[in-house]
């Protein structure tokens, strides 16, 4: 699928991570609820002494233990995003750069924009097929393996997520609910518009980079 050289993929996919950390911040500042998988790690970070940031890096390397089981591979990419994910989000909410809205409308709207934000930023790393982050990789192999679309996966997985997180005491509000509901098309939306089918995407695992290398030995 791709033209462009391998550096310049690992280019899109670090602004495509750090896309995705501004969208999650965006939803924590609405103050309207966190989005689905931040609902859970918020819920986590109430109860052990961890950062919302260093709860998504733990809930990646879980989802990515979980995958291997079912012979899910990661890629570099997967890595880099369960690491660098949750960096971003440490250091721009650290920043305190993104301002509390005070207005019920002025919260609507940075929620609706944080959701736009955060699924143009996993279309933009997805794409590149270097491997899925943790959380969308298990979406990928759902929907590579079934006959459902990518946007109704996304929505089974994080309404499930959701109903766990709240149960941990993560903040949910009508954000989450706009999320959960409203994630799953609008990020088919995104692949339509770009015509991507999600479906044909091969994303490079570690052990596919491991026998490219034995190859060229």
């Amino acid at each position: 699928m791709h033209k462009h050289n391998l550096t310049f993929r690992y280019i899109k996919l670090m602004i495509g991570l750090f896309i995705c950390s501004i969208g999650i911040n965006l939803f924590l500042y609405c103050n309207l609820g966190m989005n689905p998988w931040n609902v859970f790690n918020q819920g986590l970070s109430i109860h052990l002494p961890i950062t919302l940031g260093q709860a998504s890096q733990i809930v990646g390397i879980l989802i990515i233990t979980i995958c291997i089981f079912f012979k899910i591979y990661p890629g570099f990419a997967t890595i880099l995003n369960m690491f660098f994910i949750g960096f971003f989000i440490d250091i721009i909410s650290n920043l305190n750069i993104i301002s509390v809205p005070q207005t019920l409308v002025g919260k609507i709207a940075m929620c609706l924009g944080g959701l736009l934000v955060l699924s143009l930023g996993m279309f933009v790393y997805i794409t590149q097929e270097l491997g899925a982050g943790p959380r969308d990789g298990l979406i990928l192999a759902i929907t590579q393996r079934t006959r459902f679309n990518i946007g109704i996966v996304k929505n089974a997985i994080e309404i499930t997520v959701v109903i766990v997180g709240v149960l941990l005491g993560g903040k949910f509000g009508i954000g989450t609910i706009i999320a959960s509901l409203l994630g799953g098309p609008v990020l088919q939306t995104i692949f339509k518009i770009f015509k991507v089918n999600p479906k044909e995407l091969k994303q490079e695992t570690i052990i596919d980079v491991c026998n490219k290398l034995k190859a060229k030995a």
